[in-house]
Parts: C-alpha cells; structure tokens; sequence
C-alpha cells in the first residue's frame, strides 16, 4: 500500500457526510414526489447497466440534502457501491479538490473488496499534483476510466456518485464533473448533484453547462398548505389548526428547513397548535436557523450579514442606495449582494426595493443582534427616514428602538408617529410611540402633555395605564389640570372605569386647592361618574360639559362642536337621571344626536349617552342607529371600552324590542371586552355592564350562570354610589328574589331604591318597588307590596314611564280587589302599546292567574296562552315556566310555538345563520360578533333543528345571506356542513 493511501484510508472514516446541522427529519412530502420518482427510475437504469447523470436544484433549505441522502441510502439498500462527499465553503480554494474525497471514499470502501487496486490507481494519480502544467491536466482525466472500470460488474457493480452542495467545488472539481457527466450515457455510473443557484461566486460557466446540458435538472419548489400541515404534524405530534398551518405559512413561506426548524423549535417549548397559539408565531425565536444563516451569509460575502440586518432593522421595502446609505458600504457592493440573496431565495425583490422574504428568519437575524447594534441602526435608520420626509409612523417605529437623544425633532416625530397610529385603529402602537417619547429629557410641562397624549391613546385598550397617565399628568402641571376640565371624554371614562377610592383622589387634584370654587359642569361631570365629592353636588344641569364659549364648544379641538355635542347629552342624561324628565331628556338626546356621524370618542360618548336615555324613556328603536354608528366607529378605532359599552347599550335596546335571549350576546360580549381592557372590576362602569348581564341572564332563566357572573364581579358589600351601585343590588335582587331567597332579595331591592335616592337619582330609572312587591306578594306580605306598587305607580306616572307603569300596575292589580281587572287591563294595554314584550309576558300572566281566580276561565286561558307565545318567542324561561303551569292549572294545553320558518328563529339566530350562509366560518363568525365558538355552534343547532335542514346549503337556499363580513370565495376550502367546529 503507498503511503497515499495509507493516509487516505486512516483519515476517510465514512463514506457519507455527517447530517447537515440543525436539519430536523420530515415526513414524505407531495412537492418532492416528481424528485423521489426520477431518482428511483436513475437507480432502476443503474441496476440494469446504463447510466445517468441528475441535478437536483433549489433555494438554500429546500431539501436538496434530504432528497440526496435518501438516494445514497436507497442505492446501498439495492447494492451500489455509494461515494458521498458534501462540498464545502473551503472547497473553492483547494484544487481538485472534489476527485480527492471521493478517492477517500473509495479507498476505504475498497479495503477489503477486489476493486481496492483500482481505487489505489486513483489515489496513485492524484499524489503529488503541481499547481500548474500537464499533469494536473492528465489526472482528472485519467480518474473517467478509474471510475469506469470501478462501475464495471466485475468490480464495485452499479456505482452511485452523490455530490451535495456542488457550487462550493472548485473550478477544476466542476471542470471534471462537466467531464463525468458526459461519460454517464455510456457507464454504469449513476451521478447524482444537488446544486443552490445563486450562492456560486466561481465556475458560473461550468455549472451553467452542467445544468443546462449534461445533467436532467430537478428544480424543488418551496412547500404547500398540506405539506406545511404535515411537518408540524410530524414535530408537534398532532393535526395543526387552520390558522395555525397559514401563521407558520406566512412564517416561513413554505420553506422546508424554516418550516422543519420552527416545528422542532415549537415542540421544544411545548407550544400548542391552535387559532389562539397562531398569534404568538412571529415573536418566536429559532436560535438553529439564525446560527446556520450567518455562516450562509459570511460565505456569500463578509458584508451579507450587514446587508441583511439593515433590511432586518428597516422593516420595509428598500433599495441599495438606503441599504448602503445606513450600513456604510459602497452602493456597488449592496448592489451586488442584495442580487445574489434574490437568487438564493432569501431576499424578495419589489418596486420599492428588497426585503427579507420569509418573517421567520427576519425573527431569528433580529434576534441575533447586539443590543447596542441594534439601536444604533434604529437611530441611524430614524434619522435617515425623517431627512428623507417619510411617513411619521415609519420614523417613530426607529425612534422606538432607538437611545434617547434629546433632539427635538425626535419628540415631534414621536408624537407624529402615535397620532398616526391611533388614527389608523392602533392604539397599541400609539402607546409605545409615546412611552418612547417620554424616555427624552422634558421639563414638566411637555411631559404632563405628552401624558395626556398617552393617557388617550391607552383609554382605548388599558385603562389601567390611562389612569395612570392622566394622575401623573394632572399633579405635575396646572395647565394638563385645565385641559382635562376642557376635553369632554377622556376624563369620564377614565373616572367611569377606576376604582372609586382612585377616582375620588383624581377628581380632588382636578379640583384644586379650593374644591368649593370649581366650575359646576365639572361637578356635574364627576356625579354622572358616580365619584362622591370633593365637590359639590349639582342642583342644576349646566348646558355644556366644561369650559365652553357661548356656542358650547370647548377648546379642545378634538373635533367638530365636540363640546356642544357633549354637553347636550349630558343634560339629557342629567334630565333623564336627576329629574326623571322623560320627554324633556328624550328631546335633549334627539337634539344631540342630530349631527354628523361621530367622528372623535367624546362624540361616540356623547351619542352613547343619548342613545341610553332614549332606552329608558321608551323609545329603543331610536337609539338603534347611533349604537350601530358608534360600533362602527369603535371598531374602526379599536377603543375597546366605548365598544363595551355600545354593546351593552344595545343589549338594553334588544332587551326593550325583542326580549333576554336576543340581549344576551351582545351582553356577555361588553363584560369580556372591558375585562380585556383592564377596567376595574369595583369602577362604576365594569359594575353597570356586569350588572346588566347578571339581570338578563336571570330574565333568561340562567340563575346559575348569572351567580357565577356575580362572584366575578368582585364588587365589595358596598358597590359602588350612583346608578352603577344601584344597578348592582337591583340585578342581585331579582336574581336572590327569583331562587326563592326572599327576604335577602327584597332587602338588596330595597337598599337598590335608598341608593338612588341617596345620589339624587330618579326612582324610576328601575323597576325596584314593583320586582320587590311581586317576591313580597309570593311570600304573602299584601300590604307592603301594595304600598310599594302604587308608590312606583304614582312616580312613573308622573314622570311618562310606561313601562315601569304597567310593572307596577300589575302589582297594585294583584291587590287591589274589586278593581283588580280594570287596572291589570290597563296594565296590558300600557305595556302592548309601549312595545315592550318581557314586561307584557309577564303581565299577561298575571292577568291569566287574575282570571282564573276570578272563575273567567276561558277569558285567563286566552290571556296564558298569549303569554306563553311570547315567552317562547324571547326566551324568556321563568316567564314561560310560569304561564305555561297556570295555563295547566286553568284547564289549557301547551300550544305549540306559532313562528315557523325564518320567523322561528331569535335575533341571535338570525345573525349568525345569515353569516353562515355567507360562507363563513364558524371562528369567523364567532370573532366578528364577539361570541363565544361554542355560542355559534348552539344558535347553528338551533337554526337548523327549527328550519327542519342538515347543512350549510340547505341553509344557503333558506336563508339570505349577511352582508356582516368581507365577502370570500370558498374555492379551495372544505366548507362546515354542520353547527359543529
């Protein structure tokens, strides 16, 4: 044995590369089927003596290497001898270097086969090459007949040449390859390349010619939906979701070895795969692939890495003149890079420029930055972006990761940058532009403005913080103290959702030293806001909301005559509230809601307001459209807590028109959404909101659910003042009054009434007389609750409540004797012309029970019946319960429900079936009407069990189909043909 190959057969140790690092297995996948299916017909022909010559080509991670060592693997299995090398950055530099590893492999596999003299004949001509001249020449080409008598059948037999990653040979290898390529046709030699256009630097000519024509290309694609779905299977080791199979398309693009990676590094952290997990895929770091793409890049070039962290850092579009500008580099050198990365797949070209084509590895690079470097290209980037005039918000964006700098343009762009942010419904973003800019040296009075700023900006999604904001601002500067009083809005929420104890501390500094001198619409303000003290409470209702001019605008210019708008509402609701003026409030409210669409959150509120007065003064359907105008705008704007309570006002409003069961989405949706936001749960609002649910789900017969809302609620013995306490102990009432707990429910009755007339509340905002004299009246205390009835008889009389009226008129009825069906009768008719059909149910039942005790039975079983259709109708389970047993006890049958069709279905129903027919999920559904997905699929089962279908076409041919979301195509996509997920 020469010493050549003594040294080759002790160094070769295997005749395979070791796996690439960090390359997760994966599963079979459809995009490699026409690669795996050419291969297999290669070794076929190698079997049978005629030889080949295959290229496997695609961008970096698409699998080339996998394909390439299931091949080699195949081929032992079938008994080719396999020489497998991998090429190597530092290939380039080394001559001939391919033809020596593969001298290595055979050497070794030949130690103990009879073609070992053959494969010592190859090492023999490559000892002691010279750099240049004849021999060198001579070698290459004597290794074709090395090979051919090694692939002969007396010798090694089918022979397989696997060579990974042939851009990184050098020229004389790939001059060789060339050369065996040819010779493929006529030996029994299968050769078998994988090839990464784009990264080769050298032998662009060579490779060309060994693709275009001497070996059959097999281009690789990046991954579909299914197979995407079916490698995070393989890692997670369950079925991925939807959403969550597009987040990590959108991820990764596709890209098997970014797509293997992110489901390893997923199962590593135990991560789930679910619509809810898709949403934190983009913060995820994968250290693998940020480690193997920095050597990909310093191979390409020692500059790559700065290329693409610039374009990392800048987070948009760019050209290589931006890209030199903030890296440093000549333009020529960006140029030339940024063409190259196109090639390699891993930057995306543009009109506006390149960007890194797949997020996840934007991710892993940015992760990988120093901090310091980071920031320092974030300033840099910054202070490019603000000379080049570009939008505000792409300035901010830098400026947000970027050192403080105490320049002044930085604090301007900042704030330039929230105003954007909050315009186009991001609040989140606004916020951080402005955390940011607090971080700049202020003196105090910029920065009690720029609180201010912040402290609208959170009012939309934390009140927590906005809180938080507008206290800092009010104690460092008089002048912030002035322009609160002077913005109609921001202070009211925010009072509305703190804790009372934190509110009364804010309205103290809002004060002043001398509380008694404060101006009354503050005052006025603060008493809607249910905070008690430090001023005095208000005997009158001002015509404007604060510091106004005589047309009743502030000068806050939050918008067009915000402040009048505001003002108005707020007598209104101050005539509605204090003075229980229901035609007067209604005529204010009309008034205020004549203007324009609601264009700033003071005007949503304002609206809010009206719309609320028009509910309790009995004409909800006035209200519809301004709640529907201010879900709109507080969609737009994501300000989450005026959402919360537009739709807890609209649920009063389908309480009003259509019963519980069509409120109660819309209920549970305003208790969750301020949940999300971080209302206090003990502030008047989050208990007000509450409050509701607790009474419509007790309206509903769901005592259970209800009970659980209350011990959620976190609302101390004593809730709190105003009509949100008052609120409370009503909801409470009637749910302990309906359980049977009678005295506890009477007396939370009672304190509901001393509240109101504590704050200086109208008595008739809520039916608590009559709710206590009906438990009094089933625990047989007749005196007291008549005395209650026609007290609330007598108020709501006085102030045009109807609906109240007939509650209590209905009560007085139960005890009144010899007049008790003159005054039931003038109880129904109140109420079935007031159009209010709980109360009516209710009512027609205790006519029907009056009747019936009266010996007028055909007379009570009328009115029973009439009472049990509308309980059916909306869902009212106590009422029907009841009708429905005094209708048994008079003699009646149950009739059968008498809408069909269409008809049949509740408000609820409706809804989500003419989403349903509009071809949408049910998550999609589910999120645009804030409901729950186990809700939607209730109302499905409903719908179709009333309308007699079985699936989503039939519903289609049922139903006409909403408007409510975006239309789209189905092409593609498996419909539900069931309510189920």
């Amino acid at each position: 044995m020469t010493p050549l190959v003594d040294s080759l057969t002790s160094h070769a140790v295997h005749d395979s590369p070791a796996p690439a690092p960090d390359r997760p297995a994966v599963p079979l996948l459809a995009e490699h089927g026409h690669v795996r299916a050419a291969l297999e017909q290669a070794l076929d022909q190698g079997a049978r003596g005629t030889g080949s010559s295959l290229l496997i080509t695609g961008p970096a991670g698409t699998g080339r290497t996998i394909l390439l060592d299931d091949a080699a693997t195949a081929a032992r299995q079938r008994g080719f001898t396999v020489l497998h090398v991998r090429c190597s950055y530092a290939d380039r530099e080394t001559p001939l270097e391919l033809p020596q590893r593969l001298t290595q492999s055979a050497c070794r596999l030949g130690a103990q086969r009879l073609w070992f003299p053959i494969a010592r004949q190859a090492a023999d001509l490559l000892r002691g090459l010279p750099a240049e001249g004849v021999p060198r020449a001579a070698a290459p080409r004597g290794l074709y007949g090395v090979l051919g008598r090694l692939a002969a059948p007396e010798a090694a037999g089918p022979l397989l040449v696997a060579v990974d990653d042939v851009h990184w040979a050098d020229e004389d290898s790939l001059r060789w390859l060339v050369g065996l390529a040819e010779r493929c046709r006529d030996t029994p030699l299968t050769l078998l390349l994988s090839l990464c256009p784009g990264t080769e630097e050298h032998g662009a000519g060579l490779l060309a010619d060994l693709t275009l024509t001497q070996s059959r290309e097999l281009p690789l694609r990046d991954l579909g939906r299914t197979s995407v779905a079916a490698v995070l299977e393989h890692h997670l080791g369950v079925g991925p979701e939807e959403e969550f199979t597009d987040a990590c398309m959108a991820a990764t693009g596709g890209n098997l070895h970014l797509v293997a990676s992110l489901a390893a590094r997923l199962a590593q952290l135990g991560h789930g795969c679910d619509a809810r997990a898709a949403s934190a895929l983009p913060g995820i770091v994968v250290d693998s692939i940020a480690r193997s793409f920095d050597g990909q890049l310093r191979r390409l070039s020692p500059y790559a890495p700065h290329v693409v962290g610039a374009l990392v850092v800048l987070d948009s579009p760019a050209t290589p003149a931006r890209i030199a500008e903030l890296t440093g580099l000549g333009r020529s050198v960006v140029a030339s890079i940024a063409e190259r990365l196109v090639r390699l797949g891993v930057l995306a070209p543009g009109p506006a420029g390149v960007t890194v084509r797949h997020p996840v590895l934007a991710t892993a690079v940015r992760a990988a930055l120093a901090p310091g470097e980071a920031e320092a290209l974030h300033g840099r980037a910054a202070r490019l972006l603000h000379r080049a005039e570009a939008a505000p918000d792409a300035v901010a964006r830098h400026l947000a990761r970027a050192l403080p700098s105490g320049e002044p343009w930085v604090l301007e762009a900042l704030r330039a940058g929230a105003a954007d942010r909050t315009a186009a419904g991001d609040p989140d973003a606004a916020c951080g532009h402005l955390r940011r800019a607090l971080a700049e040296p202020l003196a105090p009075e910029p920065r009690a403005a720029l609180l201010l700023e912040l402290a609208e900006a959170a009012s939309r999604t934390d009140l927590a913080e906005a809180a938080a904001a507008l206290d800092e601002a009010i104690r460092l500067s008089p002048d912030a103290r002035r322009a609160v009083r002077r913005t109609p809005g921001l202070l009211d929420l925010l009072l509305l959702s703190a804790p009372p104890e934190q509110a009364e501390q804010t309205a103290l500094a809002l004060a002043g030293p001398q509380p008694r001198d404060a101006d009354p619409a503050l005052a006025l303000r603060l008493y809607h806001c249910g905070v008690r003290g430090p001023l005095p409470s208000p005997s009158v209702s001002p015509a404007a909301g604060g510091d106004t001019d005589r047309h009743g605008n502030t000068d806050d210019g939050g918008g067009p005559d915000d402040g009048g708008v505001f003002a108005g509402a707020l007598t209104a609701l101050t005539r509605l509230r204090r003075h229980g003026e229901s035609a007067a409030a209604f005529a204010e409210a009309h008034k205020a809601a004549r203007s324009e669409f609601p264009s700033t959150p003071a005007h949503v509120m304002s609206h809010l307001w009206a719309a609320e007065v028009m509910i309790h003064t009995g004409r909800p359907d006035a209200a519809a459209a301004l709640l529907e105008a201010a879900l709109i705008r507080t969609r737009r704007w994501r300000h989450r807590p005026l959402e919360a309570l537009a739709r807890s006002l609209r649920s009063l409003r389908l309480l009003a028109a259509e019963g519980p069961a069509a409120a109660l989405d819309d209920a549970r949706a305003a208790v969750a959404t301020l949940h999300a936001c971080a209302a206090a749960p003990s502030g008047p609002l989050a208990t007000l909101v509450r409050a509701r649910l607790v009474h419509l789900l007790t309206l509903a017969g769901r005592c259970e659910e209800a009970g659980a809302e209350l011990e959620r609620a976190g609302v101390p013995d004593g809730p709190p003042v105003g009509l949100a306490g008052a609120t409370h102990l009503f909801a409470r009432g009637e749910l302990k009054t309906t359980l049977g707990y009678t005295e506890d429910g009477v007396r939370d009755l009672l304190e509901c009434g001393r509240r109101l007339r504590e704050h200086g509340l109208a008595g008739v905002l809520l039916p608590w007389r009559s709710s206590a004299a009906r438990a009094l009246l089933e625990a047989g205390r007749d005196g007291q609750a008549r005395e209650l009835a026609l007290e609330e008889a007598e108020e709501a009389r006085a102030h045009h409540a109807p609906g109240i009226l007939g509650l209590a008129l209905s009560a007085v009825a139960r005890t009144a004797g010899g007049t008790a069906p003159e005054v039931m009768d003038e109880a129904v008719n109140l109420l079935r012309a007031h159009g209010a059909p709980h109360e009516l149910a209710r009512v027609l039942t205790d006519q029907g029970v009056l009747l019936h005790r009266a010996g007028r039975t055909p007379a009570a079983r009328a009115a029973l019946r009439e009472a049990v259709h509308l309980a059916q109708d909306i869902g009212a389970a106590p009422v029907l319960e009841r009708a429905a047993a005094e209708l048994t006890a008079a003699g009646g049958r149950m009739p059968r429900s008498r809408r069909k069709g269409l008809d049949s279905l509740t408000a609820a129903e409706r809804k989500v079936a003419a989403l349903a027919a509009g071809g949408h999920t049910n998550r999609e559904i589910s999120k645009f009407l804030f409901v729950q997905l186990r809700t939607v699929e209730i109302h499905l089962t409903n719908t179709y069990r009333k309308l007699g279908i079985e699936s989503r076409d039939q519903l289609r041919q049922s139903c006409r189909p909403s408007p409510g979301l975006p239309g789209r195509t189905t092409e593609g996509r498996t419909e539900e043909s069931s309510p189920g997920p």
